[in-house]
C-alpha cells in the first residue's frame, strides 16, 4: 500500500514538472524573443531621452543606469541563454538549439558569472533607487532633484562593483562536466565546497531574495510616509516642480512595483530549491526537477521587469511622455 502511494506520489509529481518544463519552452521560444526585442527598443529609449534632459537629475541616473544594466541582462540572458539555450530547442521540436555555456570552459563560466552580476546590479539599482525616493519624500529640499548626482552616479557604480566582486566565486566554481547520458555541460563543480556554497547562497539569499525584501520595506515607507503627510499632491512644493517629483515617486512606485510582484514569487521558489537541492540532497527527484523546472520558468517571466519601463515611465512621468512623443513625431515626419 505504501509502495503504490509513493507510486502514485511520484506519477503526480512527474506530471506536474512535465508541465512546468513544457512550460519554459513555450515561454522561451515565443516569448523571450519579444521581451528581448520590446525591451531592448525601450530600454534605448530611456536612454537616449533621459540623457538629453536638461538640468539632468539623479532620477535620470538611476534611470539610465537600470536602462544599461536590462538591455546588457536581456542579451546575455534572455536572448543568448533562454531563447538560442532553450527556447530555439523547443521551437525547432529538439532539431536546433545552441548551448554557449557547453561549448569552452571560458564561455561556460562567463555565462553564469554575467548574467548573475547583472542580475545583482538590476536588483539592487532598484534597491539605491528606492533609497533616492524615500529621501526625496523625507526631505523634498534638502535632496531637490538636480542636487547629489555625482553621489547618485557613485553609487551605482559600487553597485556594479559590488555585483562584480561577489560573483567572482561563481568563475571558480563553474566547470564542465560529462552527464551520465555522455552529454557536455556547464555544472557547478561541488568538490570545491566553501566557494561552491558561497556562490549559491549569494545568487539565492543576497541576489534574488534579500533586494526584494529591501525594495518591500522602502516602498511601504514611501507609501506610508505619501499617506500620513496627505502630499500626494503636494508633496514636494506647489506648482510645477512639485508635479514633476510627484510623478517620479509614483513612477518609481509602479517600476518597484512590478520588480516585486516578477521577483518575490522568484526569490521563494529559488529558497524553496535551495533547501530541496542543497539541504535535503535532491537534485533528480521528481520534486526537485518539479522545483528546479518552475525556478526555470519564474526567472525567464522576471525578465518582463527588464521591458516595461520605458512604458511605465511615459504613463507617470508627462515630460518623458512628452518627449517620447517629440521624437516619434519627429522620426515620422523625416520618414
Amino acid at each position: 500500500m505504501l509502495n503504490r502511494q509513493q507510486g502514485l506520489e511520484n506519477d503526480r509529481f512527474a506530471s506536474k514538472f512535465a508541465e512546468y518544463s513544457t512550460l519554459v519552452g513555450v515561454f522561451r521560444a515565443y516569448a523571450s524573443p519579444i521581451i528581448a526585442i520590446t525591451g531592448g527598443l525601450g530600454n534605448a529609449l530611456i536612454i537616449c531621452l533621459f540623457w538629453r534632459e536638461k538640468p539632468r537629475t539623479r532620477f535620470s541616473v538611476f534611470a539610465i543606469s537600470l536602462a544599461l544594466a536590462h538591455t546588457i541582462s536581456l542579451i546575455i540572458n534572455t536572448v543568448l541563454d533562454d531563447f538560442l539555450g532553450r527556447g530555439l530547442h523547443y521551437a525547432t521540436g529538439g532539431a536546433f538549439s545552441i548551448k554557449l555555456d557547453a561549448t569552452s570552459e571560458v564561455n561556460c563560466k562567463l555565462l553564469e558569472y554575467l548574467p548573475n552580476t547583472m542580475y545583482f546590479v538590476a536588483s539592487y539599482l532598484v534597491v539605491v533607487f528606492s533609497i533616492d525616493r524615500v529621501l526625496s519624500t523625507y526631505y523634498p529640499i534638502r535632496f531637490h532633484a538636480c542636487r547629489y548626482r555625482k553621489e547618485a552616479i557613485l553609487a551605482c557604480l559600487m553597485v556594479a562593483i559590488l555585483g562584480a566582486s561577489g560573483n567572482i566565486p561563481t568563475l571558480l566554481v563553474q566547470t564542465l562536466m560529462v552527464e551520465t547520458e555522455g552529454n557536455i555541460a556547464c555544472r557547478m563543480d561541488r568538490s570545491r565546497a566553501m566557494l561552491a556554497d558561497f556562490a549559491i547562497v549569494f545568487t539565492t539569499i543576497v541576489t534574488f531574495f534579500l533586494p526584494v525584501i529591501i525594495v518591500l520595506v522602502l516602498n511601504l515607507v514611501i507609501v506610508q510616509q505619501l499617506w500620513r503627510a496627505h502630499r500626494w499632491r503636494t508633496t514636494m512644493t506647489v506648482g510645477g516642480r512639485g508635479a514633476q517629483e510627484m510623478g517620479r515617486i509614483t513612477g518609481h512606485l509602479a517600476m518597484s512595483t512590478c520588480f516585486l510582484l516578477l521577483y518575490l514569487p522568484l526569490g521563494i521558489v529559488v529558497l524553496m530549491r535551495l533547501h530541496v537541492t542543497v539541504s535535503l540532497g535532491e537534485e533528480n527527484t521528481p520534486r526537485a526537477i518539479r522545483i528546479i523546472n518552475m525556478s526555470k520558468f519564474l526567472s525567464s517571466l522576471k525578465d518582463v521587469s527588464y521591458a516595461v519601463n520605458c512604458l511605465i515611465y511615459a504613463v507617470f512621468l508627462p515630460k518623458f511622455r512628452a518627449r517620447l512623443v517629440s521624437l516619434c513625431g519627429y522620426r515620422c515626419t523625416h520618414n
